[in-house]
């Protein structure tokens, strides 16, 4: 058993078993250092979830186009369920694009056990990495750059 409190500059102090120890807090969980052990604690439910599309950038020519969800681009309004990742407990994962037909990719991902924010995605026969920041990810994918947002 033990106890925390909140320190400023996204710290904590936590106490437990006579020990003091301050944390650097970060949205998914901290680092704990115990003698020659470091222990990662990582939020369970961090990563899975329903992840919609944000903003879709591409480079063409030099020169890069962006169009975030709700914007207009070519006389087509970019919609943030044109892209779904559904990223599921069980480390499965489904993305869904939707145009004018329905397009639905199924895979795998899992966390990086090394790097708490990083995530491997396994679909259409390759490996995405990406870094999970506050809800989000990017996803760069050739000449695509595709920002998502946990629902």
């Amino acid at each position: 058993h033990g106890s925390w409190k909140a320190l400023s500059g996204g710290k904590a102090q936590i106490f437990i078993g006579g020990m003091t120890q301050t944390v650097e807090m970060k949205w998914d969980g901290f680092v704990f250092q115990v003698g020659e052990w470091t222990v990662t604690f990582t939020l369970q439910d961090s990563y899975y979830g329903v992840y919609k599309l944000v903003r879709l950038q591409y480079v063409f020519g030099g020169a890069v186009i962006t169009v975030n969800a709700g914007e207009s681009f070519q006389g087509k309004t970019l919609k943030e369920d044109f892209m779904i990742i559904e990223l599921k407990e069980d480390g499965t994962m489904k993305m869904t694009i939707t145009d004018l037909v329905t397009d639905t990719t199924y895979g795998t991902w899992e966390a990086d056990g090394e790097s708490s924010d990083i995530v491997r995605l396994y679909f259409a026969g390759s490996v995405q990495t990406v870094r999970m920041e506050r809800n989000a990810f990017v996803l760069s994918v050739d000449e695509w750059t595709i920002t998502f947002h946990k629902e």
